[in-house]
């Protein structure tokens, strides 16, 4: 969960294929989901990074003072829900917003929660395809990875790298 700091740096938690890493990011001027669309810089700079394995989350395998995260191999990150929504996508609609489950699988992890639509009812062809970035926010969002269920990350939000997710699902599991 991120951490404000009297630096003005947010600490955020990213998942990586294989480790989970924290760092803190300098959020004064754009959410940290701005950050992660912004097409025009392929990395992220972190300060003050941990660095542990998903499958040993509370060892910490390394520290740094500094470190840059490639955006495009991020799977999800962990972020409070203002940082969450991208300027690009916050919007107001005349028939509300609709809170609608959802459950995703992405490399070594699954993920439910819920994802804020816009309209009467929910299309989720119209919902990725109309997408302006390429996370998308996951409210009171739970991950697990996939070897080892029993342990899980939850957050606010998730924001989720739609290019790694590999079957999304919406609605409540049917038994």
């Amino acid at each position: 969960m991120a951490r404000q700091r009297a630096s003005g740096l947010l600490a955020f938690d990213f998942f990586i294929r294989g480790y989970r890493v924290s760092g803190h990011v300098s959020t004064h001027t754009r959410s940290v989901a701005d950050m992660l669309d912004d097409a025009l810089h392929s990395y992220l700079e972190l300060q003050d990074v941990y660095i542990s394995r998903i499958s040993q989350p509370a060892d910490i395998i390394a520290t740094y003072s500094h470190a840059k995260l490639r955006k495009d191999t991020l799977l999800f990150a962990i972020v409070p829900i203002r940082e969450s929504l991208a300027k690009a996508v916050r919007s107001v609609s005349y028939f509300g917003k609709e809170r609608v489950p959802v459950w995703l699988t992405l490399p070594m992890f699954e993920i439910e929660g819920e994802v804020q639509a816009t309209g009467m009812s929910f299309d989720l062809e119209a919902f990725l395809a109309e997408r302006s970035g390429q996370y998308v926010a996951i409210t009171d969002g739970v991950a697990r990875p996939t070897s080892a269920p029993d342990t899980s990350f939850s957050g606010e939000a998730l924001l989720v790298n739609q290019r790694c997710i590999d079957l999304f699902c919406t609605g409540k599991p049917s038994s």
